[in-house]
């Protein structure tokens, strides 16, 4: 809609203050000179550069300046208001406008703020603070008693595209293009900065002088603004510069029509020329010491050139004797090329003889890697039971030598029945009280007799149980036998394993028999002992109290001794149980390494007789790792028993054969699906500090089997112990699944 003329009068310029005759430069016309940056300040026009022009070498050429004169009618930009916020003397929002599409004026008493609205025009676009009456940016913010503190303060300049007809229009109406607003803003803080906001949204000074120019306002070079006293300090200037510290009139049209810019690009040319001058004097000198050298080589010239001319007729005369002795050559080769034929095929013959050579070799080479890795786990499983059959040994000589000091007690307390068997003798009866006493004794007596019967029943069955496993033991061995006949050592090892714990189930039969023997004697003494209490039962009646006092307490002491002989034997059983278990334990694992060693056997057999030719073997043999991190990465990764292969195909296959020898399933890894783990592996892995990723520890026989380590293992990494795991793990901005070398894992979720 168009725009109404405010009331009021009309629009001028404020006074400016006379400016002082120039010391230097252009600084008092207005010109970028006039914008030196100085320590309070920053210059918001020091880094605009106008794009363009082109390069000389290493030179460069401004582009020629671009007009900004408008056509008088038509489409131009109008300033349509000002809003300045906390600026100098307008504390919050103040807004001066709408201006006429042609003249305004600010009119008004001294110190009313007529300056400050050129001021707040002069900061929107990029002048210094000392240009606008200040020493720094920070004091333009508004500072009263009303608003003390003011952190900022902006000045926003709204232009407005309108359609000017010219003198035809002499009304004041104005027809504004319509989406054509435009707003600048600058805002300046109190540490000294200033940021600028174009319509929203926040830019560099560059990008607002190159809106403005499009537009014939060029902020820039200052050619769309001119102040009190410039005018006249244009007029006072002298025709031209005497010194480089002061302005001419001509210095001062070289700026305004923009050829100012080529004096540099000057100055670097003429320093060029003078160079390339220097530089071709010296070839000059150069090019003639040839010429004379030159003319002196003539003579030399023409002898070499008769030199060469008679080495040809030699090499002519050389060659044709040479072609003759090729002829009689090739004869010769024809004849022996006939021997030569009959000496490939005896090669061929050779070499195929040692392709098979070499081939029963690397299968030779590989039984043997396997044998030497089941060698190792044998090696581990002996050293695992004879550390244990040497606690079993321990514990066995302590349970010895306690058993050695129960028989000791025990034939002291035999004698001390017989003993009390005399007194009893001597004695005429025991008093009707001692009755209850004895029935309880019968009643204990039927107890044991029943435990024993059970325990006789128990430890038969178990025996039959130990026996018939030790025949299976037997049988298995046997079979081991005939299929490792390479790999004696490690069966023999097994063997020596299977005895030793063999012995060790002898030797607690017969300490179980012992302890028998001696509960049988017991349950005999116990007899006679209440054969004698019944005989001499009617003859106690007359007994002294004390003596019966006395051999109560002896009783009930022999007694107690009867209980710790229970609870020994007790021990002895739980022992013998505890090596039972053990011997269970290591049939188990022989029984388990028998099992996946007739997989492996049988697989490997069907892939050397051409079935699965994609079959490279399980993971934990395709590659090796230092001992010291073996641990965890076997703990770290569950697949380390998978098969791997190449393709879907291959494991079907495998699947199929399984099936038909009736083995145990397994599971297996594709290479045909590891696309995306092949990528991943190749990624750069920042590796925290104190660990490694277990990925990079491993030596891979075969390089196109790194995907399938990195489905295995990804990025776990692995260190010294727990707390530099717990470190690792958590201690980043990024989780880790990190395992130590002991085989403990700490997981990302926790």
């Amino acid at each position: 809609m168009p725009i109404k003329r405010p009331s009021g009068s009309p629009l001028r310029s404020r006074k400016r203050p006379r400016a002082k005759p120039s010391t230097g430069g252009i600084n008092e016309v207005g010109g970028p000179a006039a914008r030196e940056e100085d320590e309070e300040d920053e210059d918001v026009q020091a880094d605009y550069q106008e794009e363009g022009g082109y390069y000389v070498e290493d030179i460069h050429i401004p582009p020629p300046m671009k007009l900004t004169e408008r056509p008088t009618k038509g489409e131009r930009l109008i300033i349509e208001k000002i809003e300045c916020e906390n600026f100098k003397s307008y504390g919050g929002v103040k807004v001066m406008g709408p201006f006429h599409k042609s003249f305004s004026a600010i009119v008004g008493p001294n110190g009313n703020g007529k300056s400050n609205i050129i001021d707040a025009m002069l900061f929107v676009f990029g002048y210094r603070a000392k240009k606008i009456r200040c020493k720094k940016v920070s004091v333009l913010i508004h500072k009263s008693e009303l608003l003390p503190r003011v952190s900022s303060c902006a000045v926003t300049v709204h232009f407005v595209k309108i359609i000017d007809n010219g003198d035809d229009d002499p009304s004041d109406e104005v027809n504004v293009v319509p989406n054509s607003k435009v707003t600048v803003c600058r805002r300046a803080y109190q540490n000294n900065s200033s940021s600028y906001i174009l319509n929203g949204r926040k830019v560099v000074f560059a990008e607002v002088a190159e809106l403005l120019k499009k537009n014939g306002i060029d902020i820039v070079h200052n050619r769309f603004l001119i102040l009190q006293g410039e005018v006249e300090q244009i007029a006072q200037m002298p025709p031209k510069a005497t010194n480089t510290h002061e302005t001419g009139f001509l210095e001062f049209i070289d700026e305004i029509i923009g050829t100012k810019r080529y004096e540099k690009p000057l100055e670097q040319l003429k320093v060029k020329m003078e160079e390339i001058e220097v530089t071709r004097e010296s070839k000059s000198q150069r090019v003639t010491l040839a010429q004379q050298h030159k003319q002196g080589l003539v003579e030399p010239m023409k002898k070499a050139t008769a030199f060469l001319r008679d080495r040809n007729t030699k090499i002519r005369t050389n060659h044709v004797l040479h072609q003759v002795k090729a002829y009689h050559y090739r004869k010769q080769g024809a004849e022996k090329s006939e021997k030569l034929k009959g000496l490939e095929e005896t090669k061929s013959e050779i070499q195929n003889r040692l392709d098979e050579i070499n081939k029963y070799n690397e299968e030779r080479r590989q039984e043997y890697a396997e044998a030497e890795k089941a060698y190792k786990v044998a090696e581990s499983n002996y050293k695992k039971y004879k550390k244990r059959m040497d606690d079993a040994d321990e514990k066995y000589v302590t349970l010895n030598r306690e058993v050695k000091t129960s028989n000791e007690e025990r034939k002291k307390k035999m004698k001390d029945i017989e003993k009390l068997a005399e007194e009893l003798e001597k004695l005429q009866g025991l008093p009707e009280r001692h009755g209850a006493e004895i029935g309880k004794l019968e009643k204990r007596k039927v107890e044991l007799t029943s435990d024993i019967q059970t325990e006789e029943k128990a430890t038969k069955g178990d025996m039959d149980k130990l026996i018939k496993q030790m025949d299976q033991c037997v049988a298995e061995k046997q079979k081991l036998d005939a299929k490792f006949r390479q790999l004696k050592a490690v069966v023999d090892e097994k063997k020596a394993l299977r005895d030793t714990l063999q012995k060790e189930l002898d030797r607690s039969k017969s300490n179980e028999e012992t302890e028998k023997n001696k509960l049988i004697k017991l349950q005999e003494e116990l007899q006679e002992l209440e054969k004698t209490v019944k005989r001499k039962s009617g003859e106690g009646l007359n007994l002294d109290p004390d003596l019966i006092r006395k051999k109560e307490a002896e009783a009930t002491k022999n007694r107690g001794k009867a209980a710790s002989m229970e609870n020994l034997e007790q021990e002895k059983r739980a022992t013998y149980m505890n090596l039972r278990g053990k011997f269970s334990d290591a049939q188990e694992s022989m029984r388990g390494g028998m099992i996946t060693d007739s997989v492996d056997k049988a697989m490997f057999a069907a892939k050397q007789g051409g079935r699965f030719g994609g079959l490279y073997g399980r993971l934990k043999d395709l590659a090796t790792i230092d001992n010291k991190y073996n641990i965890g990465a076997t703990a770290a990764s569950s697949m380390t028993d998978y098969w791997v292969v190449d393709s879907d195909q291959t494991a079907a296959e495998c699947i199929t054969f399984l099936k038909e020898k009736r083995l145990p399933s397994q599971s297996f890894l594709c290479l045909n699906q590891m696309g995306s783990y092949a990528r991943r592996s190749k990624d750069p892995f920042r590796t925290p500090a104190d660990s490694l990723r277990i990925f990079d520890l491993f030596k891979i026989t075969h390089p196109e089997l790194a995907p399938v380590f990195y489905r295995a293992y990804s990025d776990t990494l692995i260190a010294e112990n727990i707390d530099i795991a717990s470190k690792v793990a958590y201690g980043g901005s990024q989780r880790h699944r990190t395992v130590t070398c002991q085989g403990e894992i700490i997981e990302t979720t926790g």
